[in-house]
């Protein structure tokens, strides 16, 4: 049984860049073998997102992070045991790109209303285009 809640074993900061810039999403499911200490020794995908780095990042990031109370013998002794679990990998919205035709202008007012900081974030094809 898991230490701590396995939604909080992952947070936005862990989505693998190339996957945001790529909008790459999906679900992992893996299972973990987990040793008499509670830790995972071994992380094996079992149904893929369609994505390698979702996947390879899902593991790295449950086996460094996830504890378990070790599963118990007979006679009330740590033994290894498995877990098993998915990861639905879903991009923020405050990290999604623009799409194609579409532009974000953002424009900052300072409190005494004097300056203004604007920016123009424009999609990766319009961006290839200039």
């Amino acid at each position: 049984m898991p230490l701590a809640n396995p939604g909080e074993w992952l947070t936005e900061n862990d989505y693998p860049k190339s996957a945001l810039e790529k909008e790459h999403e999906g679900t992992t499911s893996f299972l973990l073998t987990v040793s008499a200490d509670g830790r995972a020794s071994a992380c094996k995908v079992t149904i893929g997102s369609g994505w390698e780095v979702l996947d390879e990042a899902a593991c790295r990031i449950v086996t460094e992070r996830a504890r378990f109370s070790p599963a118990l013998d007979k006679r009330g002794r740590a033994i290894a045991g498995t877990y098993a679990n998915r990861i639905r990998w879903v991009i923020p919205k405050e990290q999604r790109l623009p799409k194609d035709g579409l532009a974000v202008t953002t424009i900052t007012v300072t409190p005494d209303g004097k300056s203004a900081i604007a920016g123009l974030l424009l999609p990766m094809a319009m961006r290839r285009r200039r």
